[in-house]
């Protein structure tokens, strides 16, 4: 049970950041001139102008301190399945800190991403095609198996598919919605949603009741990105919300797996996340695994921010070093048990297949479609197997085969 200290000290956060028109730069000023939200609360008109607030700001401060709905809500939070966390606390995220925005108030169902562990963001298009989804499926799954944590937003399409193929494999996953905890946006998605939050984790920086607005996604992206060392981004138009994840770090190791060719994707990823880009691979590769690495960094700056605030944090248990060392032993069984395969998918590969050969030149329209539909049904049956490199091979003979018809009609 929440002791008496501790819940006016969660009150004050849950207060603060729900003042009307006081939003996350207003608090960000306020929080520079006083030392804590009770300080805040207590702290007079005249105080109040002195951070550079208007005279309405400070009137809506003083008047929400005796906003008797905003204690309510409060109260029935406590009581709810839906728990709250605030900067300091030990249960909110340690990478969090680190974003240039972050919030200062966190709603959540289930558990958060454990610190001392990787995370890895999976988002996408919601009109995936049923590769891509396939694609961002079998990656949540493979990554889960190396302990590493899912990070997505619940979105129809890749996101979908991201957290059902963690889900599939007992993984932790968590979706960051751009609504209250309490609203399952979009409603399909209501199983999903269930199923999350009996495992994993819902998040979102809105409280309950909150309904979904177009404004409050790239919001939410911020986040998405913040909770992870490495975003995976899967059939992303290029001036997606996909992509503005991706993008809002700039230092952030980027793993794309599109639609088009393999140069076309690699050209258009550089110049979207800032030219570190890997291709989609079948297992974790070596870059995916330096990301982690920088796990170690932030939780560093989070342990050190605890032991200045005297924070004692019941999350972070495992040492160090454990979540990297895991990961480095079951990837050495593997490659000692199974003979060594191409990491990455690479369209020299693909120039070994029909297409590549010089008799496809002299093919007839209706030999051509017939080599097209043949192959369109290989890579059906590739992808079916979960078998995505030799998928890809195929998607990218098709549309060369494609490119052949359209030049002989």
């Amino acid at each position: 049970m929440i002791k008496y200290d501790e819940f006016l000290e969660e009150y004050y956060w849950y207060w603060l950041n729900n003042i009307r028109n006081i939003g996350r730069r207003k608090i960000s000023k306020l929080l520079k001139r006083f030392d804590s939200p009770k300080e805040i609360y207590n702290a007079g008109s005249e105080y109040l102008k002195c951070c550079g607030l208007s005279c309405k700001d400070a009137e809506n401060i003083i008047s929400s301190v005796k906003d008797e709905q905003i204690y309510r809500d409060y109260n029935a939070l406590v009581k709810s399945s839906i728990k709250f966390t605030h900067p300091g606390k030990a249960d909110y995220p340690a990478q969090l800190m680190e974003i240039y925005d972050y919030p200062y108030g966190l709603y959540y169902n289930g558990k958060l991403p454990d610190s001392d562990k990787p995370s890895v963001a999976i988002v996408g298009s919601r009109q995936a095609s049923q590769y891509g989804m396939m694609v961002a499926a079998r990656l949540a799954y493979e990554m889960s198996s190396y302990g590493i944590q899912i990070i997505s937003g619940m979105a129809v399409g890749i996101d979908t598919a991201a957290h059902k193929g963690t889900l599939d494999n007992s993984g932790y996953t968590c979706a960051v919605l751009g609504s209250g905890v309490d609203i399952c946006y979009p409603a399909c998605n209501i199983g999903l949603f269930t199923d999350i939050k009996k495992t994993g984790g819902v998040m979102s920086e809105y409280p309950a009741g909150v309904k979904p607005v177009c404004g409050q996604f790239p919001e939410r992206n911020r986040l998405i990105s913040g909770l992870s060392d490495a975003v995976v981004v899967v059939e992303a138009r290029a001036k997606s919300g996909s992509l503005i994840t991706a993008v809002l770090d700039a230092d952030k190791e980027g793993f794309l797996r599109s639609h088009r060719s393999l140069t076309q994707t690699a050209g258009r990823a550089a110049r979207n996340v800032n030219g570190k880009v890997i291709m989609y691979a079948d297992r974790i590769t070596d870059s995916m695994r330096q990301t982690i690495d920088e796990t170690n960094r932030r939780r560093e700056k989070q342990l050190a921010y605890n032991e200045a605030h005297g924070i004692t944090p019941k999350q972070i248990t495992r040492s160090r070093a454990n979540a990297l060392l895991d990961i480095e032993k079951q990837s050495s069984q593997e490659n000692s048990s199974k003979p060594k395969e191409p990491r990455a998918y690479t369209e020299t590969e693909a120039q070994l297949h029909a297409a590549a050969d010089p008799v496809v030149q002299y093919m007839t329209k209706d030999q051509l479609q017939k080599s097209i539909e043949q192959t369109r049904k290989l890579m059906q049956e590739a992808a079916k197997k979960l078998d995505f490199i030799e998928a890809a091979q195929y998607r990218d003979e098709l549309l060369k085969l494609e490119e052949l018809l359209k030049e002989k009609s």
